[in-house]
């Protein structure tokens, strides 16, 4: 985990968020966040690796030190018609933040 807070803290500190901001940000306690920087959190969610991704503006793979991969099915949905293509994100962003409520 120590790898990971590192990395939270550099981007987080190269979008010029204060740690205050950042866990305002996340929806999650100050200290909380502190023990993730350090290195010191046991576990973390992965809607709140999510979450940390989409605040600090990176993919997640880059959080979790995984080479970034283009997804296999993305040339199947680049080749899709523009207006199936919004509806199908659409509805892979309405899928999400209904698990993300549970």
């Amino acid at each position: 985990m120590h790898k990971l807070g590192q990395i939270i803290k550099q981007q987080r500190e190269l979008l010029g968020f204060t740690q205050q901001e950042l866990s305002s940000e996340l929806s999650i306690s100050l200290t909380q966040l502190q023990r993730i920087e350090q290195g010191k959190a046991k576990t973390i969610s992965l809607i709140l690796l999510r979450k940390i991704a989409t605040a600090l503006k990176v993919d997640g793979n880059i959080l979790l030190s995984l080479p970034i991969r283009p997804s296999p099915l993305q040339r199947k949905i680049d080749a899709l018609p523009p207006q199936a293509k919004y509806h199908f994100i659409r509805f892979l962003e309405e899928i999400t933040a209904f698990f993300e409520k549970k």
